[in-house]
């Protein structure tokens, strides 16, 4: 039905039928639009008295006219009405009231045309008494403010003008339509709100604090890519920003510069197009899983970067400075080869379980002495598995991490760490380099560890079980749990349990750890420390160094000119052939020197040192020692006798009393010289007169 006011104060009562109400002559006018989708049309006259109620329906208020001295409605002025259209000439400045919308509701304000052509007529409109419901407001083609209410409002800039969009509080959708240029301000107010650019934007869309404020994420989308440039000022301290592009057409390209940025952080989600992002000066966060080539920059802070998948050689992840994390999840079945810098300024790899990954790393992904942790998750499901490959690398070193299944990780030049936890068949290769090997997990006999060239080193870590290692045969156990093939390994770290270490023919440095260890070097120039526990160590052939450590430890150096040292504990040392020197350590140790030229020295404790054959150097250090003379062992001097505290053991001479020694001992210089044929002991600084039968024993 259609109803017609006129100049005087009407009261026009509608159908539930779609009904049209022309109220356009003026006076307080009263309109209950009862149902149906209602047509009210004020023109230039409707006043804050007028009461217009559109009832049931969807029910449009439409105004043509000047308004831009401002219309305030009061509660009852205008209320469930859907729609607020106006119409093109004028200029319009509205304010609501807390009564406009009913509570679950929105009111869709267009004023399209508005200043078209460049009247100067704009909008302005203020929401923000609405506490109940929402608005979805379009801006004109002039200088628009617009203000939500408290609800959760979408409001658009679509038809140029400088604009102020203001959504307040609620969880606010605002769109740039079109050119989001210098002076238009978005402010989110409360609540998480979303911006979305589409559309033409300018060259590079200015981002600062005063323009583009309390927006929780902005969210590119349509068919046009964009350019933005963010100012310092744009986030608070601890603020965080969202760049999301996963809506725009395939193929389009979004550029993000957040360098500036100093206090807050950013969030992005890359879309299928080749975009560019570049994080600020905190942690960052880069999201991704389409193809397109992409270029990540985390710049400052520690940077996290998620692959669900998409990940390829065309993309360039630059971590920048912080410890900063790729993060990948999907399928790499098929080998992902990445180029010179593709994974710059990345400290650390973490691969997710369920899928299969094969990663070929390029020389230029790290610079001298950085280093790359690849994390494997322990999981990768059946049939799955890891194959790394930084054998291009030179001078930059990798720790890398098994999974369960059947993986292989190959290390490049630099000093790379293997840590071998979950099992599985696994083939290692440390390439260039000094490698580390830890075993820390399952074993299985399939295993294949070799160190390539270098100094490559095998670690026994958190064992359930002694282990037993031989490098000249190339196998090692634990707990007698047989593992693989060892190739081109030179150094051992034993377990806490009693472990059974054999070197081979190379120079090799062997720990034992905490247990009471069995230490063989083999027949290289090697290094052999047994740590905690009572330990035996044999340094077999080679010139070699042997340490106790800790514990009442047994070293015998072998061969060539060896140099042994108890350390900590009871300690007995024989230094076999060759030109050796031994040291006891603390407490009370037993030296003996073997064949050769040997320099035994008791350090700290009760000591008893016998030089053996050939001609030995004795000193017994601290404590109250003993130096042992036997026949046919050669020519001994002792440094440091002292007489009634020291003794001078004769049991393996000829002589059977101190009478006996009396007439082959003379004052030589400063020295005492005890003579048996060529078997001599020199006491160095010594008095004959001073000594007598209880510095001896027989």
């Amino acid at each position: 039905m259609d109803f017609v006011g006129t100049n005087n104060n009407d009261t026009k009562q509608g159908t539930i039928d779609p009904d049209t109400f022309d109220m356009t002559q003026g006076g307080v006018d009263t309109v209950n639009g009862n149902g149906g989708d209602d047509k009210i049309d004020f023109g230039a006259t409707l006043m804050a008295a007028d009461k217009v109620n559109g009832g049931d329906g969807v029910d449009t208020l439409t105004l043509k006219g000047d308004y831009g001295a401002g219309l305030t409605f009061n509660s009852t002025t205008v209320r469930f009405v859907e729609k607020l259209e106006m119409t093109t000439g004028f200029s319009y400045d509205i304010t609501t009231s807390n009564n406009t919308v009913a509570a679950g509701q929105a009111m869709t304000v267009s004023a399209y045309g508005v200043g078209f052509g460049g009247t100067g007529h704009y909008l302005h409109f203020n929401g923000s008494a609405e506490t109940d419901g929402g608005f979805n407001v379009s801006d004109s083609y002039g200088d628009d403010i617009l203000i939500g209410g408290q609800g959760a409002d979408a409001m658009s800039m679509s038809y140029g003008g400088t604009d102020f969009v203001d959504g307040q509080g609620g969880n606010d959708v605002l769109v740039a339509e079109n050119n989001f240029g210098a002076g238009d301000v978005f402010d989110g107010g409360a609540g998480s709100d979303v911006v979305y650019f589409r559309g033409v934007q300018p060259a590079t869309v200015q981002l600062t604090g005063a323009n583009f404020k309390n927006v929780e994420t902005l969210n590119v989308t349509g068919d046009f890519g964009a350019s933005f440039q963010a100012a310092d000022s744009l986030l608070a301290a601890g603020q965080m920003l969202n760049i999301d592009v996963r809506s725009l057409a395939p193929g389009l390209s979004v550029v993000f510069n957040g360098s500036q940025e100093t206090d807050g952080w950013f969030d992005f989600y890359d879309g299928a197009g080749n975009e560019v992002f570049t994080g600020g000066q905190s942690g960052d966060l880069f999201r991704a899983g389409y193809s397109g080539s992409d270029y990540f920059s985390g710049l400052g802070g520690d940077d996290s970067f998620y692959f669900n998948g998409g990940l390829d050689a065309s993309d360039l992840v630059y971590g920048g400075s912080g410890y900063d994390t790729l993060d990948l999840t999907g399928d790499y079945s098929a080998g992902v080869y990445f180029a010179d810098d593709g994974l710059a300024g990345l400290e650390r790899v973490v691969l997710r379980s369920g899928f299969t990954y094969k990663l070929f790393l390029a020389d230029g992904n790290l610079n001298t002495g950085e280093s790359l942790l690849v994390s494997v998750s322990s999981a990768l499901g059946s049939g799955n598995y890891a194959y790394i490959d930084a054998s291009a690398e030179t001078d930059a070193a990798y720790t890398m991490y098994d999974s369960a299944g059947n993986d292989t990780l190959i290390g490049g030049g630099g000093n790379d760490v293997f840590w071998l936890l979950e099992g599985g068949k696994d083939k290692v290769v440390g390439g260039g380099g000094s490698d580390t090997f830890v075993v820390d997990g399952p074993l299985s006999s399939g295993d294949s560890y070799n160190g390539g060239t270098g100094i490559d080193t095998l670690t026994i870590y958190n064992a359930d079980g002694p282990a037993v290692v031989n490098l000249t045969l190339g196998k090692f156990s634990i707990g007698g749990v047989q593992g693989g093939t060892l190739t081109q390994i030179e150094n051992i770290s034993g377990s806490s349990f009693d472990d059974t270490l054999t070197g081979n023919n190379a120079a090799n440095y062997v720990t034992g750890g905490l247990g009471a260890d069995t230490i063989s070097g083999g027949q290289g120039l090697d290094w052999l420390r047994g740590e905690d526990g009572n330990d035996t160590i044999n340094g077999d052939a080679g010139a070699d160094a042997l340490e106790g450590g800790e514990g009442n430890d047994t070293l015998d150096g072998g061969t060539q000119n060896d140099s042994l040292s108890g350390g900590n504990g009871t300690d007995t040392l024989t230094g076999g052939a060759g030109n050796d020197t031994l040291h006891g350590g603390l407490m009370n140790d037993q030296l003996f020197g073997g064949l050769d030229l040997d320099a035994l020295f008791g350090d700290e404790g009760h000591d008893r040192i016998d030089g053996g054959a050939g001609n030995d150097t004795l000193q017994g250090d601290a404590g109250r020692d003993t130096f042992v003379f036997a026949t046919g062992t050669g020519v001994d001097t002792v440094k440091d006798f002292t007489n009634n505290y020291d003794y001078l053991d004769f049991t393996g001479s000829v002589a059977n009393s101190f009478a006996d020694i009396q007439s082959h001992m003379s004052q030589v210089g400063a020295d005492v010289v005890i003579a048996f044929g060529t078997d001599k002991f020199i006491l160095q600084g010594v008095n004959l007169g001073v000594l007598d039968a209880s510095d001896f024993l027989f």
